[in-house]
């Protein structure tokens, strides 16, 4: 299916897929793309070179997505000639092992975290910020289950 990014879409994609390919197929040509995700957007990302989009994309993903040796994210990135950006979330002193998991590799996660840290950054915000936010938040939804 190479050449052939709708089809390639239509018979190995899905719905979130045509709907980022959709959207970024039709912005102004001055905005910048962050896709906000691991290896799923990195399909979008080949499908739009595929269709001819050669301005530059930027996949935001985490740490954790880019470790995942199973994954091939970096390699897959460069084939794919996209910037990458991989939010440094460290939860490995989390006191919550639903949290510290993430650093032994038992779950990535499939939130678009990456994008969120990355604009969370733009907007001042540190990833450590974040991380404390999101273990108060963690703490919360535990106490209520």
């Amino acid at each position: 299916m190479r050449g052939k990014p709708i089809e390639a879409l239509r018979e190995l994609g899905d719905p979130m897929q045509a709907t980022v390919f959709g959207m970024v197929t039709g912005v102004l040509e001055e905005t910048d793309i962050i896709l906000a995700g691991g290896t799923q957007m990195l399909a979008v990302a080949a499908l739009l070179r595929q269709a001819g989009y050669d301005k530059p994309l930027l996949v935001a993903t985490t740490t954790y997505v880019v470790r995942d040796k199973y994954a091939h994210f970096l390699d897959l990135a460069k084939q794919v000639q996209v910037e990458i950006y991989s939010a440094p979330l460290d939860f490995s002193q989390s006191p919550y092992s639903g949290l510290a998991d993430y650093e032994k590799g038992y779950v990535k996660e499939g939130v678009g975290a990456g994008g969120a840290v990355w604009y969370a950054e733009q907007l001042g915000v540190s990833p450590d910020r974040v991380v404390r936010k999101t273990e108060q938040l963690y703490q919360a939804m535990i106490k209520k289950s």
